[in-house]
């Protein structure tokens, strides 16, 4: 670990949970009584951030603070700054950037103190896949870096039948990610509607440093080896990328980012976690990746997407760049609420 990081692991069950706390300088584990179920305390805020309910979402917001952080970071000695999550069931769910440390009650959000403020936060599936997102990211630094950018579903005629919706604003999203690699002196390759095929998808994927999908995704809780990435189908492909499909890539870029809605989300499996897309990417050797764990709204998507790749074209890391961004969005009274930039997190280490 780096000086400043703290690494958090959790596990819980219905009366207890436990959290193993792993700094450069010292390592403690934690247990308490949850006196009540975490899992409804987390869905219960998760839908008030959601439905854009002031008073329960920072009451819960400060609640679930000082039962999953609380006064960790300050027992880790001083100067930690960046939290790495290792979550347990439903707490992969929870952005804990969006915590607040206390709650004045009839809160400004752009002045609340979000744990946003004062950490870069980043996650993880387990301690051991984040040295090895580690080694992989020091690895591919000095790759040559193409950026890639699909947008399967920007206008009439790109929709197929079948309930989904167009994502008009996912081509401007991709525009300016283009934009912005070009500008850093970057190859850029851009994909809209009926062009964003999957199997241009999987070749770009290897031989590219940075993957951008503002699209669909698709999760199936009974079947979660279904769940997928919707593209248009060619002459080979079927236009679904399967999670299993990811292991089959030679090659994979440095940094994936699903702009799509729920991207992250899967179906909980005891001893295993959260069964999503993201561990296929991981399990394929990714070793960083940015993913939604609940909807944002497309204007306030664009804008965290173009604040996060101008920063990480200027050198910066992916975690503190996903900060910047969503701090950004936190200084505009308008789209101070966590529902405007707390559903996009950053898996990995870099």
């Amino acid at each position: 670990l780096d000086k400043g990081d703290l690494l958090l692991e959790y596990y819980y069950d219905s009366a207890w949970m436990c959290i193993m706390a792993i700094s450069r300088d010292t390592a403690f584990l934690d247990t308490l009584q949850t006196g009540c179920s975490l899992e409804v305390l987390i869905r219960r805020y998760l839908r008030a951030v959601q439905m854009v309910d002031p008073g329960v979402s920072t009451g819960l917001g400060h609640a679930l603070y000082e039962m999953l952080l609380g006064d960790l970071p300050e027992r880790a000695g001083p100067g930690i700054t960046r939290l790495i999550i290792i979550p347990y069931q439903d707490l992969f769910l929870l952005p804990f950037e969006t915590l607040v440390k206390e709650n004045p009650g009839t809160p400004d959000f752009s002045t609340l103190p979000y744990v946003i403020r004062d950490y870069t936060v980043q996650y993880h599936y387990s301690a051991s896949l984040f040295l090895r997102s580690l080694q992989d990211t020091a690895a591919a630094v000095s790759r040559p870096c193409t950026c890639a950018g699909f947008a399967p579903f920007v206008q009439e005629g790109d929709v197929p039948d079948g309930g989904l919706h167009l994502l008009a604003r996912s081509g401007q999203e991709v525009e300016r990610l283009g934009e912005l690699c070009a500008g850093a002196g970057r190859d850029v390759q851009l994909f809209t509607g009926l062009r964003a095929t999957e199997g241009r998808f999987k070749s770009m994927a290897e031989r590219s440093g940075y993957m951008h999908v503002a699209g669909h995704g698709y999760a199936d809780p009974l079947h979660p080896r279904l769940n997928g990435l919707l593209f248009h189908p060619d002459s080979l492909q079927d236009g679904i990328l399967h999670m299993e499909e990811l292991f089959a890539l030679d090659t994979v870029p440095e940094l994936v980012v699903l702009s799509a809605c729920n991207s992250g989300a899967g179906a909980m499996a005891e001893g295993e976690g959260m069964l999503s897309l993201v561990r296929g990417f991981l399990y394929s050797g990714v070793g960083n990746i940015l993913v939604s764990v609940f909807s944002v709204p497309d204007r306030q998507t664009q804008s965290l997407m173009e604040g996060f790749y101008g920063c990480v074209m200027n050198g910066g890391r992916y975690g503190a760049c996903l900060r910047e961004a969503k701090l950004g969005l936190i200084s505009d009274p308008a789209t101070a609420f966590p529902v405007y930039w707390g559903g996009f997190v950053f898996i990995g280490a870099r």
